[in-house]
This record gives structure tokens, C-alpha cells and sequence, in this order.
């Protein structure tokens, strides 16, 4: 049987868990992350800079893994607010470091996981 190759890296919005609803939906001016999955290359780099855990069978993911991660699948941001101005933070790679750190890791994971999800498995998700 033919290995598939990855047909595209498509990109999708992840909203953060603190910016959806009761119901799991995204609210109404909820800030969101635009991403997509990490090609092959980029993913086993991922994986050697992360740590497995033999004893348990967890990975534990790097700093470095982290924003390899996110270096390679996000892609831009919508309604992520300056505090200073009150305006959109404009997205770019010098930007990213304004994010706060517990949504670089939120979406760095996302990243991870989509880039481990099938083909099918992607088009359920």
C-alpha cells in the first residue's frame, strides 16, 4: 500500500478555551489564532527537541519545541488587543513575544496535534 503524502497544510482558526462559551462556541469577539500543521520535516524537528517520558509514555514538549512550533504553524491572529493603544495588534513575528505565555503554549499544542492527526482525522476534528 502507497504512502499518502500530505496534501496540504490548510489553515483553520483555534480559538482559546477562555474565549468560548458555556456551550463550547466561539463567543462573539473572541480573539483567535490562525494555524496550520507543520510539514514533516518541521514536526520531526518538533519531536527531537521534546522529551518522552519511558515510564508513563508522556512527551514532555521544550521551550524550544514550543516555538519551533509555533515558528512553523501560526500564521497570523485576529482580535488580539494592544493594551496601550486599544487597537489590533498587527500580527508578526516580532509581535508573537507580546502574546502571554499561556496561550503560546495553547496554540503551540494545538499545532503539535494537528500535525499528528491523519488525514481523515483532520477533516473530523
Amino acid at each position: 500500500m502507497a504512502i499518502s503524502a500530505i496534501a496540504a497544510l490548510t489553515e483553520r482558526r483555534f480559538i482559546p478555551k477562555d474565549q468560548l462559551g458555556d456551550d463550547g462556541q466561539e463567543v462573539v469577539g473572541a480573539s483567535a489564532f490562525s494555524i496550520r500543521p507543520l510539514d514533516g520535516v518541521m514536526h520531526s524537528h518538533v519531536m527531537s527537541l521534546s522529551r518522552f517520558d519511558q515510564s508513563n509514555g508522556t512527551i514532555s514538549y521544550t521551550h524550544e519545541a514550543l516555538m519551533v512550533a509555533i515558528g512553523g504553524g501560526l500564521v497570523g491572529w485576529s482580535n488580539i488587543l494592544d493594551p496601550v493603544s486599544g487597537d489590533d495588534l498587527v500580527y508578526s513575528d516580532a509581535a508573537i513575544s507580546r502574546i502571554p505565555p499561556v496561550y503560546i503554549r495553547q496554540v503551540a499544542m494545538e499545532i503539535i496535534i494537528i500535525s499528528e492527526l491523519g488525514v481523515e482525522q483532520q477533516k473530523n476534528s
